[in-house]
């Protein structure tokens, strides 16, 4: 094994990556709604109390509708079907959300990575912030490392997990030092919790943050070209030129488009259409330009915010007309992710 897994993952084959949401619920698997019976938001992200969640069913808090319908991600069935569309989608590895053992979602989680075993399709873990500070994130780790530190499909580089860390800037490069650090009086290199960290790189000055942190490269998630300097697609050269003299491991993230405002009615300013699939493709073009060997797909199934390349379905209800991909058919964003896999592995092989 390198003794930079960074760039063990750097000089790997190319990977791409795809974030992906078990935590929808209905109530003929699971006795209740959950997700799809979103709150509307506040812009301070806590939930509009003037208004009423949407009831779930066909009036959900989404501003597309699944083919599959208001599914449970428990339900095996499911979880066979999207196996099947990220391998049609030439989807390497599938980053799973993790709020912690005891989360409403977990249990699906635990089953669903047995699943993409079956399928030949490797997991990461996608840490969201379910921490305050640093003890609270290495309890997360040792919970993840108990939970599937010998799972066979776990994705791994130089014998190293891959994870994820959402909204990693909640805690300063002295925190993270403490832990991530070769050094550091709390590290966890060379033990069974050691890993590739991978942070969220948002404003202009993350990526010293991150480097100061200890962290072992940087993603960029957002799906909305200039929300943020880490997701503004010309920022991305000069990303990947930091993260060549760091060693570090860049996965810049791409999305089909954003779409939001059913439950952020105030956030049509970040609303990216789709085009027919041409914003897809410039995402993919930017990140490809990079060089990058690691690309991540933002997202699978993140109903919520529009981004997902799950299948989408033309709906109608009282009061409201879901977007759709039309004249795109459902599957569109599926064949043409794997179109983009297809010229990565071409270009690797040049």
């Amino acid at each position: 094994m390198s003794s930079n897994p960074a760039a063990d993952a750097r000089d790997r084959d190319v990977t791409l990556h795809a974030f992906y949401y078990g935590w929808y619920m209905n109530p003929d698997t699971d006795g209740q709604w959950a997700h799809w019976n979103h709150h509307v938001l506040s812009p301070d992200g806590s939930a509009d109390t003037t208004r009423d969640p949407y009831p779930g069913g066909d009036d959900i808090g989404a501003n597309y509708f699944p083919s599959l319908g208001a599914y449970s991600s428990s339900d095996t069935a499911i979880m066979q079907a999207h196996a099947e569309m990220l391998v049609a989608a030439g989807v390497d590895n599938v980053v799973l959300s993790w709020w912690g053992a005891d989360a409403p979602d977990a249990d699906a989680a635990r089953r669903f990575v047995d699943v993409l075993h079956e399928y030949e399709l490797s997991f990461s873990i996608h840490v969201e912030p379910a921490y305050d500070d640093i003890e609270q994130f290495d309890g997360l780790l040792r919970d993840l490392d108990a939970e599937f530190g010998k799972h066979p499909a776990l994705f791994r580089v130089g014998g190293l997990p891959m994870y994820f860390v959402y909204d990693s800037y909640r805690l300063g490069p002295d925190a993270w030092q403490r832990l991530l650090g070769a050094d550091g009086p709390d590290s966890l290199r060379g033990s069974s919790r050691d890993g590739l960290f991978i942070g969220l790189w948002v404003e202009e000055q993350a990526g010293a943050d991150l480097v100061a942190g200890g962290f072992d490269g940087f993603y960029t998630y957002f799906a909305v070209d200039g929300f943020v300097y880490g997701s503004t697609l010309s920022n991305w050269p000069a990303m990947d030129a930091f993260a060549e003299r760091q060693q570090l491991l860049f996965v810049p993230s791409v999305g089909p488009g954003y779409r939001d405002d059913r439950i952020r009615p105030w956030n049509s300013k970040n609303t990216r259409d789709r085009e027919e699939g041409r914003y897809f493709d410039r995402m993919f073009t930017a990140a490809i330009e990079t060089g990058a060997g690691h690309i991540a797909i933002t997202s699978f199934n993140e109903w919520h915010e529009g981004t997902q390349i799950e299948p989408a379905v033309a709906k109608t209800i009282d009061g409201f007309t879901y977007h759709d991909y039309a004249p795109l058919p459902e599957d569109f964003f599926i064949k043409r992710t794997r179109f983009w896999k297809t010229v990565l592995e071409t270009r690797d092989d040049e």
